[in-house]
């Protein structure tokens, strides 16, 4: 009984995990638009034609693993596994691991299903 338990508190934290990061998320964008849509760190950069912050879409060029797990809503193990067997590029920036967002939206087209599959798709395992 004991592991189903640690089971279920390690998926509990998972899910608290992925909810407070789309919570900051929304904080943070937010913030970000009653700012004017733009950090003053970040307005510099901008006035010099960095201005790649977000695409014609106004997502993030790059996503987090955080990111990436929310969006799926799927356990960050999930994400590493999707990693691990090439299904998805990522970079690795310093200590942190990073995926295009063209990446990440072309991947969740590729596993699109259209009506009536009765499979386990969308079970995270």
């Amino acid at each position: 009984m004991e592991p189903l338990l640690d089971q279920l508190v390690e998926r509990g934290l998972a899910l608290l995990r992925q909810w407070i990061t789309v919570a900051v998320a929304d904080a943070m964008d937010a913030a970000l638009a009653a700012r004017g849509g733009i950090w003053p760190e970040c307005r510099a950069c901008c006035e010099h034609g960095a201005d790649n912050f977000s695409d014609d879409t106004g997502k993030a060029p790059m996503v987090t693993r955080e990111q990436f797990a929310a969006e799926l809503v799927v356990d960050l193990a999930t994400v590493d596994r999707y990693r691990d067997k090439g299904e998805i590029r990522s970079y690795k920036i310093g200590s942190a691991v990073r995926f295009k967002r063209q990446d990440v939206d072309d991947f969740i087209e590729r596993h699109r299903q259209d009506g009536g599959s009765s499979g386990d798709a969308g079970h995270d395992r």
